[in-house]
């Protein structure tokens, strides 16, 4: 009997409990029996190893400009910040503001072109999702409500999210199965993201296969977060460990990158207007 507990092994197999459950909770055709089958203990089991407030869901991403996602299997969020609009008490259908989600991702057994197409047209309308930014420069970290001027000593500098993954959110796709090759999966992105924040992030399988950028202009080759500054992609194969590089490089994404300071108002409330009042008394 061993007696050594390995966090990595533990790791590893939780990427495949992922993917089987959410698996078989799509094989029923009952709209809330699939939500219910996704409250599982594999999400609540990555939603513990993931920095604590860190809320682990699924549903659709809202930002304060009418604009709605698609609906998406896993969706991590601010738990003390996020606000949740959940519809008919369904987990499954709850909406999440922009502001407080961190990354959202799509879970296939098997991913041929055709399931990846599916999860590139739709994890690209969540980064076209417009934070709300109440003078353009400010902003926060991940899970803290501190808000931080964006400047250079005295001169202010725009948060301008298009132009800096840490500044987006983080999509994923995470499959069993990668059936498509690296070449063709870029290529579609090209033709089919308006900007390079709009790439899905991290493309992986639980069999081996791992997609990820690389900025090769350095001294020191550096794996990047998403497709900005990139000038090179990768896959692993046959690497067993895929879900522990991936959750690493989540992590590294929610210590270093920034959303911005969140308007309940935008979402709770509509501007009064003077036409709209009933009455008015002096006093």
């Amino acid at each position: 009997m061993n007696n050594q507990f390995s966090t990595q092994e533990y790791v590893r197999m939780l990427g495949k409990e992922l993917v089987f459950e959410f698996d078989k909770a799509g094989m029923t055709t009952h709209p809330h029996a699939v939500g219910s089958g996704r409250e599982n203990s594999a999400r609540m089991k990555l939603k513990n190893i993931l920095p604590a407030g860190v809320g682990v869901g699924s549903g659709f991403v809202i930002d304060s400009f009418g604009n709605t996602s698609q609906q998406c299997d896993i969706i991590l969020y601010e738990e003390n910040f996020s606000m949740k609009f959940i519809v008919n008490e369904d987990q499954a259908n709850t909406y999440y503001n922009c502001e407080s989600v961190i990354a959202v991702g799509e879970v296939k057994s098997v991913a041929s072109m055709t399931e990846v197409k599916d999860a590139v047209k739709k994890l690209s309308k969540v980064n076209q999702l417009k934070r709300y930014n109440d003078d353009g420069y400010n902003y926060r970290k991940y899970l803290s409500a501190t808000a931080i001027r964006n400047s250079l000593g005295d001169e202010k500098i725009e948060y301008n999210s298009d132009g800096d993954t840490l500044k987006q959110i983080f999509t994923f796709l995470l499959c069993q199965e990668l059936n498509a090759k690296t070449y063709s999966i870029i290529k579609y992105m090209k033709e089919k993201c308006n900007k390079e924040c709009e790439y899905i992030n991290k493309i992986l399988s639980i069999n081996g296969a791992y997609i990820s950028f690389l900025d090769t202009k350095q001294d020191i080759v550096r794996v990047l977060p998403g497709r900005i500054g990139a000038d090179a992609v990768f896959n692993m194969v046959d690497n067993q460990y895929t879900f522990n590089y991936f959750i690493h490089d989540l992590v590294d994404f929610i210590a270093h990158a920034t959303t911005v300071p969140l308007d309940y108002g935008r979402y709770l409330s509509l501007s009064m207007q003077i036409e709209d009042l009933k009455e008015v008394l002096p006093i």
